[in-house]
C-alpha cells in the first residue's frame, strides 16, 4: 500500500506493517502554495505518480488543473 506519512514523505507499507519510505516530502519545507492541497498517489504501469490538483480562479469560480509528477524510489 502507498501512503504519505506524517512529514509529507511518501511510503509503501508492506503485509507486515513495515514502512519504507520511497520519495522525500510532497510539499517544499516551510510552506508555500503547494501546502494544504489535494494530492493523491496513483499507480500505474508499474510506476508511481503524484497528482497535484491546482486551483486557478477565474471571476471567483475555481477552475482546477494538475501537475503530474513520477516519484522515484530513494537509495537507502
Amino acid at each position: 500500500m502507498l501512503a504519505v506519512a506524517e512529514e509529507r514523505t511518501i511510503v509503501v507499507v508492506d503485509s507486515s506493517l513495515v514502512m519504507t519510505t520511497i520519495a522525500p516530502p510532497v510539499s517544499p519545507p516551510g510552506g508555500g502554495s503547494e501546502v494544504g492541497r489535494p494530492k493523491n498517489l496513483v499507480e500505474s504501469l508499474g510506476k508511481t505518480l503524484l497528482i497535484d490538483r491546482c486551483p486557478k480562479y477565474n471571476e471567483a469560480r475555481p477552475l482546477y488543473f494538475f501537475r503530474v509528477q513520477g516519484l522515484q524510489a530513494e537509495s537507502s
